[in-house]
């Protein structure tokens, strides 16, 4: 009876040592329909994004965004250049290299709602 106790207390800690690290290298930056300014909490996210790269040091940040392609695409691809450029502005303003940056187009097998398309995500890879 010990033995299935520390092993589950084993498999707890590693599951919550994987929801830590999956928080701290993944971020969603949400904007409002048909606009690609960052709200102050929408900033204080990339921010928070920025502080964590200084930390890690990824070898690439992939910024993920709706570009106007596929079956379920709701948005403008102009519209999410202009929000990729706000999430990489605020980033560099905060002293990360832009060399880092790498754009990657998010599509969905199912209907989204809107405003699921209307986000950046921002994952910082380590390999």
């Amino acid at each position: 009876m010990q033995k299935c106790g520390l092993v589950l207390l084993c498999a707890f800690a590693l599951s919550a040592c994987a929801t830590a690290r999956n928080e701290t290298r993944n971020y969603i930056v949400f904007f409002a329909y048909d606009t690609a300014t960052l709200t102050p909490d929408a900033r204080n996210i990339v921010v928070q994004a920025a502080a964590n790269v200084k930390a890690v040091k990824p070898v690439r940040i992939d910024l993920g965004g709706y570009l106007g392609q596929g079956p379920t695409a709701r948005t403008d691809s102009a519209l999410t250049e202009r929000r990729f450029a706000a999430v990489e502005d605020t980033l560099a303003a905060e002293g990360i290299d832009r060399r880092l940056f790498a754009h990657v187009p998010l599509m969905d097998d199912v209907p989204l709602p809107a405003t699921a398309v209307r986000r950046i995500e921002i994952r910082l890879i380590e390999d």
